[in-house]
């Protein structure tokens, strides 16, 4: 056995770090190149791709079967202490395995991308040859990722009518509801969501197509959950998909059905409202992606500069440019949407930060005039505007309905600098620079006033900075705080 795959022969070994990766993410990439002396002077490279299962392959620029016959291969992917955690051994000509399926990878996510990090590992025998030093190579590729987090308030949910049709396009006016997001740029790539009820011999089932309109080759990821009345989670489904054509949808069907919602209507849909929480990642490229180390009987390959997800724009006909007009929002600045930074861009399907209603919002949080109540932390006065703090939080709202007369509420349960902070978030939906500390204290404040959309920034933040220092600082806030999210990310890392 050890003979037949090489055990006792020297191998190469490519080792190649994606840092920004996560369980949502959708990919297709490929590694810097590099040639090994030891096997002859092709130009090799590694790539990986999802496709129900994850399919590693090791491919050269001029392929041939002579070039790859006669090569055993191994991939991994490593933990976090540098031990592979799944591998797999093979010594066909084609050079590539399925290592894993996509499900695999999710439930054991934590385990394959610790800190946000997937590391592959190639190792090669040239079969029948003595090598008598192993060589390696490490590599390093940052992906550049686009994350979106909003809730989806459905009004009037009640009043959607169903239908037998199988495509939206098909349906009337008042059997769907549309959700326009704002592009990623001005060239696209344009989005919306379209709910509808979908009818069939046994029931009545809540669909939710995800329309992305192809305007560059960016690969999208995306979960939609549908929330109860407290914001918990009752139903979650998560599509993947790249545009390859004009348009592509993800689907996400059925989603839930239309009698359990009805059977628990306060708890399902408060006053006749369906809330989806929509999340969505999308890998608009690569920071970098480059060799940091080799030996010498190794070297990098400089090739011609390319963008790894081969971003390109699609020529359209006519008719496939207004097929989806209706759906989408075309008026975007793409200069004001490039500039603004992940945090800002959050709530893209809202308006952007030269709309007139932030920028009125952000003056009232600058200036002092006409702030009607003050809240107060020991000795010091936060003066503030009441018909916003209370439109933005349940609990200020039912703090001042109970104390209508009071112009100064008490606040005992944060310090000054997570006041601040909320209030930042409250008027301006912006969060400034986030570091570990304030985050913690900031996701208790933003569950304690109903904050949920906040608390889910502070929760994705304090998943990707988990570390062994913090680890259970961060599990006991989640049980303090009954988020389900936090605590299994928390669990999952002390098993890792």
């Amino acid at each position: 056995m050890a003979t037949a795959y090489g055990y006792k022969r020297a191998p190469f070994t490519y080792t190649w770090i994606i840092e920004n990766f996560s369980e949502l993410t959708y990919i297709d990439l490929k590694s810097p190149s590099f040639v090994i002396k030891s096997i002859g002077d092709t130009v090799w490279y590694l790539q990986i791709e999802e496709n129900v299962h994850f399919y590693c392959h090791i491919r050269t620029n001029n392929f041939s079967v002579k070039e790859c016959n006669g090569i055993d291969f191994e991939f991994s992917f490593l933990g976090a202490d540098g031990s592979p955690v799944i591998s797999k051994r093979s010594s066909k000509s084609r050079l590539f395995l399925s290592l894993l399926s996509r499900e695999t990878f999710l439930e054991r996510w934590a385990e394959f991308i610790p800190n946000n990090t997937l590391t592959v590992q190639c190792r090669m025998w040239r079969r029948e040859h003595t090598v008598p030093t192993t060589d390696l190579c490490h590599a390093r590729t940052k992906l550049k990722i686009y994350k979106e987090s909003f809730v989806w308030a459905v009004k009037e949910f009640g009043a959607l009518n169903s239908s037998e049709a199988g495509d939206f396009r098909n349906l009337a006016w008042n059997e769907r509801k549309v959700y326009p997001l704002k592009p990623l740029t001005q060239k696209g790539p344009f989005m919306a969501l379209i709910l509808y009820l979908k009818r069939n011999s046994v029931s009545e089932d809540v669909y939710v197509d995800f329309l992305i309109e192809k305007g560059r080759d960016y690969v999208f990821s995306c979960e939609i959950s549908v929330l109860n009345a407290n914001g918990n989670m009752i139903v979650s489904k998560v599509a993947r998909g790249r545009p390859y054509f004009s348009w592509t949808i993800l689907r996400f069907w059925p989603l839930i059905s239309k009698d359990k919602l009805i059977s628990n209507k306060n708890l399902f849909l408060p006053n006749g409202t369906l809330f989806l929480k929509c999340s969505f990642e999308v890998c608009t490229g690569v920071i970098s992606s480059e060799i940091e180390y080799c030996t010498p009987n190794v070297s990098s390959v400089v090739e011609e500069e390319e963008e790894l997800l081969n971003f390109f724009a699609v020529r359209k006909e006519i008719d496939d440019l207004l097929e989806f007009e209706e759906y989408f929002i075309r008026d975007a600045d793409e200069k004001d949407l490039d500039n603004q930074s992940v945090e800002e861009q959050s709530h893209s399907g809202a308006c952007n930060n030269v709309c007139p209603l932030k920028a009125a919002l952000r003056y009232l949080n600058s200036e002092a005039t006409l702030r009607d109540v003050s809240l107060r932390i020991g000795t010091k006065l936060y003066p503030v505007h009441k018909n916003i703090i209370c439109s933005r939080s349940p609990v200020f709202n039912t703090i001042f309905s109970k104390n209508m007369k009071e112009n100064i509420i008490e606040i005992n349960d944060m310090d000054e600098n997570t006041l601040l902070r909320l209030l930042q978030y409250i008027y301006t939906d912006t969060v400034g620079d986030l570091q570990f500390e304030n985050a913690l204290d900031l996701f208790k404040a933003a569950t304690d006033y109903q904050l949920f959309d906040l608390k889910e920034r502070c929760s994705d933040f304090l998943i990707m900075n988990l570390c062994k220092t913090n680890v259970r600082d961060i599990h006991s806030l989640a049980n303090e705080c009954l988020d389900e999210k936090l605590e299994n990310a928390a669990r999952n890392f002390f098993l890792v």
